[in-house]
């Protein structure tokens, strides 16, 4: 085999082996969890979702704020439920199928977020993340950190968890 021969076989392997930069050019990504709460459709980062579940056995506690729906018994530990709408200000509409729980934990609290239905698991570009809009309450708007694409509002999972709002006393 000669020069030009080598040289020819190694561009050959080169390009075999190489990877497009794609991924790299398009930025960070956001691996998260979308889901539908009707009429809303929401995001929230996977690294903040423990697990997702079917709600069932829901007991309502008196005199817990109204964002507080109630507890249930999941895998031998009482989870309380969370209605995401109650807490972020916005107005309920229409009929909702409310049987999703996601729920969020890290090491200092543990709670369910009430969905309608899990749509996808997938990607957000960290820098297409753009400001919430003006018509969100601001009651909730420490729970967003922005709007993924037009139509998907991007949940703050940190922030929830870390929030002494969501801390009940008794």
């Amino acid at each position: 085999m000669d020069v030009s021969q080598e040289l020819m076989l190694l561009k050959k392997r080169a390009k075999a082996f190489s990877v497009p930069l794609a991924q790299e050019e398009r930025g960070e990504q956001l691996a998260v969890i979308r889901f539908l709460l009707y009429p809303e459709t929401f995001a929230i980062p996977v690294a903040s979702v423990h697990e997702v579940f079917s709600l069932r056995d829901l007991t309502v506690i008196p005199g817990t704020p109204e964002f507080v729906l109630g507890v249930m018994n999941y895998r031998s530990t009482i989870v309380p439920v969370v209605n995401l709408k109650k807490l972020l200000g916005i107005r309920e509409a229409g009929l909702t199928e409310m049987n999703k729980v996601l729920l969020l934990r890290n090491d200092n609290m543990e709670f369910g977020l009430l969905c309608d239905r899990i749509l996808e698991s997938g990607f957000i570009l960290q820098d297409e993340i753009q400001e919430p809009p003006a018509s969100l309450s601001k009651l909730g708007l420490e729970f967003i950190k922005g709007m993924a694409g037009p139509q998907t509002i991007l949940l703050d999972g940190e922030a929830l968890l870390n929030s002494r709002r969501l801390i009940v006393d008794a």
